[in-house]
């Protein structure tokens, strides 16, 4: 049996009448034709059940098609938001929050890798090296670099 709730009431006890979120009620009570609350802001739970009614609004007080399906994707998300956190639990997942700075240490330090090999030292050691000598060189050197690189990344 529903609960009986006064006639008038804010819009968060609307949304507890109705049992519908606040931003649910919001949302209906913004549609043309929604009832309008008073003066003092307050709305007339009579005429709100009413109109979500007659829009074919589900409501657990109506027990109507509509909110089981309602029932059903809330179920799903939450089904899905607890997956989620025990995947983060497990390490599974990251959060980009989480692993953008990681990252963002790990290419700066790339570069400034990259910079130091080929800016800084290359150039002294090409003098005087043939074709076949300088693709080793170059291949050395971006083994190191991969390979320092590959550390960073086994860090995270």
């Amino acid at each position: 049996m529903p609960k009986k709730f006064p006639d008038l009431l804010t819009l968060n006890g609307l949304a507890t009448a109705l049992d519908i979120e606040r931003r649910t009620a919001a949302a209906l009570m913004a549609k043309p034709g929604a009832p309008a609350p008073n003066e003092k802001g307050l709305y007339s739970t009579s005429q709100a059940l009413a109109w979500c009614t007659r829009q074919g609004t589900g409501t657990r007080a109506m027990e109507g098609t509509d909110i089981q399906e309602l029932r059903r994707q809330k179920l799903q998300i939450e089904v899905a938001r607890s997956a989620l956190a025990l995947q983060k639990d497990r390490r599974d997942v990251v959060d980009l929050a989480e692993i953008t700075p990681v990252l963002a240490a790990a290419q700066s330090g790339l570069t400034a890798t990259l910079r130091q090999e080929f800016e800084m030292m290359m150039p002294s050691k090409c003098k005087g090296k043939g074709v076949a000598e300088l693709q080793q060189m170059f291949a050395d050197s971006v083994d190191r670099v991969l390979e320092l690189y590959g550390q960073e990344l086994g860090k995270l």
